[in-house]
């Protein structure tokens, strides 16, 4: 019953995400937000795939999934980075892929390497969400209004605990060795994903114009938030 309901969901979760990709892919929000974004729906895509236990035929398609499947923090750390207007310097986003590609090599090519690679990937992913959470909580950027503040802010900590979430289930089933004999834990992780892109839909079609088309604003606009900004 519950292995239904699992899959069940994840296959609502890979519409949804495919459905949300193709109206993005299809709008006119800016680059720097589009292009994680996808990559975060892609990503999420290949771990509704990968957490079920499903496995394709041949190995280095099980190999390539996974490696889209633990891109998933980056890219969400990336589009909330975005999002903020907080950029990271472009060395730090090469060195955060190159760990993570190094970390998926030794999980999958280095013989006995994959618990190693394991904690490698998960140990990033945290620190990602970390500072996630961090520039969450700080300033965000100069917009000064409240709405969008708060769906930048919200959206960036549900991404935050629920990824989060995932990762401390992933580690509890490892320390453990129960991986897959827990199906209400695989079906939570199904449901956090769903939620998670669901929510990120709703927020992008209700803030699409407001939040994340690039507008070039007035003088005014931008004396504005300064002289908010010197108040806080």
């Amino acid at each position: 019953m519950i292995e239904n309901l699992d899959t069940a969901v994840r296959l609502v979760g890979i519409g949804a995400t495919l459905m949300i990709m193709a109206q993005m892919m299809a709008s006119d929000i800016r680059l720097m937000i589009k292009g994680p974004l996808v990559g975060a729906l892609i990503g999420a895509v290949g771990y509704l795939v990968v957490s079920s236990g499903a496995r394709a035929a041949f190995p280095v398609i099980n190999s390539l999934t996974d490696l889209v499947s633990i891109s998933t923090p980056f890219f969400i750390w990336l589009f909330a980075r975005a999002l903020f207007e907080r950029d990271p310097d472009r060395r730090v986003i090469l060195i955060a892929a190159l760990l993570l590609v190094a970390a998926w090599v030794l999980k999958h090519v280095v013989p006995g390497g994959a618990n190693p690679g394991f904690w490698a990937t998960n140990a990033l992913s945290l620190a990602l969400v970390g500072d996630l959470v961090r520039v969450a909580l700080s300033k965000s950027g100069v917009d000064v209004v409240e709405p969008r503040r708060a769906a930048r802010r919200w959206l960036a900590l549900l991404a935050a605990i629920l990824t989060g979430l995932i990762l401390g289930i992933e580690v509890m089933e490892v320390t453990t060795g129960t991986q897959g004999q827990y199906p209400l834990a695989s079906l939570f992780t199904g449901v956090a994903i769903v939620v998670l892109v669901l929510f990120a839909g709703l927020v992008m079609v209700r803030a699409n114009s407001a939040l994340l088309i690039q507008r070039n604003p007035s003088p005014a606009s931008e004396r504005e938030a300064a002289e908010t900004l010197d108040q806080d």
